[in-house]
């Protein structure tokens, strides 16, 4: 739970954020990059979170949700903003996963659906300052078993990885805390 207080902090702090560089060398690329730990999950297809925007749109909400609202609008281009520019060093990763067989929820099935964002801690925070300041600051419900964790481990250079899962299914949350080692 302390490391979904984590990350719920920096989204907290992406509001603030208006840059989308950082002053370090770390790239998406690097072995220990946040990306390089997200898994491939059979029967799953795996959506890339570039923004939240991107993230909602696949998990089937609307942009005229955003765009309809100007307050939650200006919001989410800042969050979007400042998650690229964590993607952009290897400190953040994130996918929303959905079950492959959709014809499932034609039959009223709840679709096993679910989001995994993977953090580089050390990654973060080197390009805090860097992402999060910027330019300057402002301001059916028997079917479902909601589940969620986090973990945290080792890359190979020692630098420590964090992730946080949530989805509609049990099944899912096993396969994505399956996904790593263990710490």
């Amino acid at each position: 739970m302390r490391k979904f207080g984590l990350l719920l902090a920096v989204l907290m702090l992406a509001a603030c954020s208006m840059t989308t560089t950082s002053t370090t060398p770390d790239t998406a690329n690097d072995p220990a990059a946040a990306q390089r730990f997200l898994p491939n999950l059979p029967g799953y297809t795996a959506t890339e979170a570039h923004s939240i925007t991107d993230a909602l749109t696949a998990v089937g909400v609307g942009g005229s949700l955003i765009t309809g609202n100007v307050p939650l609008a200006a919001v989410v281009s800042r969050l979007d903003t400042m998650m690229q520019c964590y993607q952009n060093v290897g400190a953040v990763a994130a996918r929303v996963y959905t079950q492959v067989d959709i014809g499932s929820v034609l039959q009223g099935q709840v679709p096993k659906v679910g989001a995994l964002a993977v953090i580089n801690q050390d990654r973060l925070e080197r390009n805090f300052l860097s992402c999060a300041l910027g330019t300057g600051l402002s301001a059916q419900a028997d079917q479902v078993q909601p589940c969620g964790g986090s973990g945290t481990f080792l890359a190979s250079n020692n630098e420590r990885i964090h992730y946080v899962y949530g989805a509609t299914s049990p099944e899912l949350c096993t396969l994505f805390q399956q996904s790593f080692p263990r710490s």
